[in-house]
C-alpha cells in the first residue's frame, strides 16, 4: 500500500513493548514473572530480538523489558537458543 514498511514493523514493536513495559512493572522480578523463568520470558525472547533488528532502543524506552533481557540472555539454555547460534543462522 506505499507505506515504510521498516517503519511500520519498528512502530508495531514500539506500541506492543510500551503495553508490556506498563504489565510488567507489576509483575517482574528478575524475570517476567518473579525470579522464575516462565513461558513469557521464552515468549519475550523473539520479541526482543525483533526490536534490535528493527533498532529499538530498549534500554532508553524499555528499562524493565531491557533489564529482564541482561538476565534472561546469560542463562546458557537462552544463549544455545538465541537465533544467532542456530545452523541456520544468516544473521538478520
Amino acid at each position: 500500500m506505499g507505506g515504510d514498511k521498516l517503519q511500520w514493523a519498528k512502530d508495531t514493536n514500539m506500541k506492543g513493548l510500551a503495553c508490556f513495559e506498563e504489565f510488567v512493572t507489576k509483575t517482574r522480578g528478575k524475570y517476567c514473572f518473579g525470579d522464575e523463568v516462565t513461558l513469557a520470558d521464552a515468549f519475550l525472547i523473539p520479541q526482543l530480538y525483533n526490536a534490535v533488528r528493527f533498532n529499538i532502543d530498549l534500554a532508553a524506552n524499555f528499562p524493565n523489558t531491557y533489564a529482564i533481557l541482561k538476565n534472561l540472555e546469560v542463562l546458557p539454555e537462552f544463549m544455545k537458543s538465541h537465533c544467532d547460534n542456530q545452523i541456520d543462522a544468516n544473521g538478520i
